[in-house]
C-alpha cells in the first residue's frame, strides 16, 4: 500500500508545483495508516469475542472505521484508545509464549 500511495503522491507532486522530496514524505507519513485489521483480528488482539468487538461499535465506545461494509481497525489507534481506559495491550508473542509453556508443562504433568 506504502508503494501505491508513493506513486500517487509523487504524481501528484510531479503536476501540482513539483513538490520537494521532503514534503513527500511527509505527506506518506501523514496518510500512513499503519496496520489495519479486521473485527475477527480484533477480537484476537484484544481477547474477546467478535461480538463484543460488535457490541462496543454499537455504542460508539471502540474508535473503528468503515471499508464498504466491514469494519477496520489501527492497532496504534487502538493501543492509545486502551492506554486511555488504563488497559495493557496485549503482546501477542509473550501470550503465545504463554500459553505454549502451559500446554507443554500440563502435558507433562498428565505424562507422569
Amino acid at each position: 500500500m506504502l508503494l501505491k500511495l508513493r506513486s500517487v503522491v509523487e504524481w501528484a507532486a510531479r503536476i501540482f508545483n513539483n513538490v520537494s522530496e521532503r514534503e513527500i514524505k511527509l505527506a506518506e507519513r501523514k496518510y500512513s495508516l499503519g496496520r489495519v485489521v479486521t473485527v475477527k483480528e480484533l477480537a484476537a488482539y484484544l481477547r474477546v469475542h467478535p461480538s463484543t468487538i460488535y457490541k462496543l461499535l454499537r455504542l460508539h465506545e471502540l474508535p473503528g472505521f468503515r471499508v464498504a461494509s466491514e469494519w477496520r481497525f489501527n492497532l496504534a489507534t487502538i493501543d492509545r484508545w486502551l492506554l486511555e481506559r488504563n488497559v495493557k495491550p496485549s503482546d501477542d508473542e509473550s501470550v503465545r509464549r504463554a500459553e505454549l509453556v502451559g500446554r507443554r508443562d500440563s502435558a507433562k504433568s498428565q505424562g507422569s
